[in-house]
């Protein structure tokens, strides 16, 4: 897409997503969101969603990320992956979106959804990746964080 000047975009979303890894057993979590969400429904993603007033990126990833599963995870625990940007058109205008991507590992943690999301499951690596075909950044994080784990970079070994 082309990068487009400042002055047509009516819009910037700053959001932060995490790629949660159970312990045990490497998988990761994937949740699918409602069919009456604005943005994406129906389809496939990652606990988190957009920073609010003054809170950095990993806050607001952990916030989101217990509203939506009830799974807490403190910021200090946080690993940062990858971060994107992007610009979409959306009924109002073009809306700039910068997304970064952490990565927690959990133990026995099950999720509580929301109303934001429908269903939930844990995902081994292959299949993780084909969910998110059409999403790259998530991809991308996916994909970092099983290259840190590989590399002894993360303190969980799948």
């Amino acid at each position: 897409m082309e990068i487009l000047p400042d002055s047509e975009i009516v819009e910037t979303v700053h959001t932060a997503k995490v790629v949660i890894m159970r312990e045990h057993d490497g998988r990761l979590l994937v949740l699918w969101r409602s069919h009456d969400d604005d943005w994406r429904p129906g389809e496939s993603d990652l606990p988190g969603g957009g920073v609010e007033g003054n809170e950095s990126e990993a806050e607001a990833a952990c916030r989101e990320t217990f509203q939506e599963t009830r799974i807490s995870i403190g910021a200090s625990a946080l690993v940062p992956l990858v971060e994107a940007s992007r610009v979409i058109e959306r009924p109002h205008g073009l809306v700039a979106i910068h997304q970064r991507l952490f990565a927690a590992v959990v133990g026995g943690q099950e999720p509580e959804l929301s109303h934001e999301h429908y269903d939930s499951g844990w995902y081994p690596f292959e299949e993780t990746l084909e969910l998110f075909a059409d999403q790259p950044n998530k991809q991308n994080g996916v994909r970092e964080l099983f290259r840190r784990v590989s590399e002894g970079d993360l303190p969980i070994a799948c």
